[in-house]
C-alpha cells in the first residue's frame, strides 16, 4: 500500500531533525495505548499536535504510523532519528512504527501486511539493520501491547522469510489475529481468523467460518500440520509456530 506522505496528510513542519546513521540496528513496534476510533489523518495529525506542542518535540516521535486499515502514514521517515524508544540510545538503534490500536483493539491483517511492506521499504535503506523488538524489550512498558508482542515473537512482521511459493501475501479476513493458544473448544472471532486461513490454504472441506474450534477445525488444523513440518507437532493446537505457517504461507495441501 503506497504511504501517504507529509503533505498529504497536512503535517506540520519538523521543529529539527537528526538522521539515522549505520548505527541503527533496526525496527521497533509502537501502539498508541488508548482506543482509536475515526479518521486515521486526523488521528496522526493530533498525534503530532501532542508530541509538538504539549510534548516539545521537534516532531511527531515515529518514523512511520499505520492504520487499522493497512495504510502507512510518512512520520520522520526512513531517514531521520525517531523520538519514541524512551532514550537517546535506543532512538539512534531503533526506527520506530507506531500502530493506530489500543487495548482491546486486535491487529488486522492489513495492519500486519503493511508493517512488513513497511520495514522491507526501511531494510532498503539501512539492509544491514535487520532487528524487530517491541517498545517493552527496551525498557518497562505496556507497548505495543500483547497482540502486536506475539505476533513479532512468530516472526509475523519479517519480510526476511516470505512463504515458499512466492511474496508474503496476507490475505484481509476482517476477524483479528490470535494472540492466544487456539484448541478444541475454543470460541471467537479469533477462531473465525483461523477458519478463513484454513481456508485459503485449502481446507477440504471447506470449514464454516462460525468462531467455533470444533471437530472439523481441529482436523484442518492437523492437515495443515502434517503439511507443513514448521508446525511442530501435529497435535490440532494453534501456538506461535503453527500461526507462524499460516499466517505468511502460500502453501496448498495437496491430495
Amino acid at each position: 500500500m503506497k504511504i501517504v506522505k507529509r503533505y498529504q496528510w497536512g503535517a506540520q513542519p519538523p521543529k529539527n531533525t537528526t538522521p539515522l546513521t549505520n548505527q541503527v540496528r533496526g525496527v521497533c513496534i509502537h501502539w498508541v495505548g488508548v482506543k482509536v476510533t475515526g479518521d486515521p489523518e486526523k488521528i496522526v495529525r493530533g498525534i503530532q499536535r501532542y508530541h509538538q506542542d504539549t510534548k516539545g518535540w521537534w516532531d511527531v516521535a515515529y518514523n512511520v504510523l499505520i492504520a487499522q486499515d493497512g495504510t502507512p502514514f510518512e512520520g520522520r521517515g526512513w531517514k531521520n532519528r525517531s523520538g519514541a524508544n524512551g532514550s537517546t540510545k535506543t532512538n539512534k538503534q531503533y526506527a520506530a512504527i507506531c500502530c493506530l490500536i489500543g487495548p482491546d483493539q486486535k491487529p488486522t491483517d492489513e495492519m500486519v501486511d503493511s508493517i512488513r511492506d513497511q520495514i522491507a521499504a526501511f531494510r532498503r535503506v539501512f539492509p544491514k539493520a535487520t532487528e524487530i523488538v517491541g517498545h517493552s524489550d527496551l525498557q518497562s512498558t505496556a507497548c505495543p501491547g500483547p497482540d502486536l508482542k506475539a505476533l513479532k515473537e512468530i516472526g509475523a512482521f519479517d519480510p526476511a522469510h516470505p512463504p515458499k511459493n512466492g511474496p508474503a501475501k496476507v490475505v484481509s479476513s476482517g476477524y483479528p489475529v490470535p494472540s492466544r493458544l487456539l484448541k478444541r473448544g475454543c470460541q471467537g472471532d479469533d477462531v473465525r481468523w483461523l477458519q478463513h486461513r484454513l481456508n485459503i490454504k485449502g481446507a477440504k472441506p471447506k470449514l464454516v467460518v462460525d468462531g467455533i474450534f470444533g471437530a472439523r477445525s481441529q482436523r484442518a488444523v492437523k492437515r495443515h500440520q502434517r503439511s507443513d513440518p514448521s508446525c511442530g507437532p501435529i497435535d490440532g493446537l494453534v501456538g506461535k509456530l503453527t500461526l507462524a505457517s499460516l499466517f505468511v504461507g502460500s502453501h496448498q495441501w495437496q491430495n
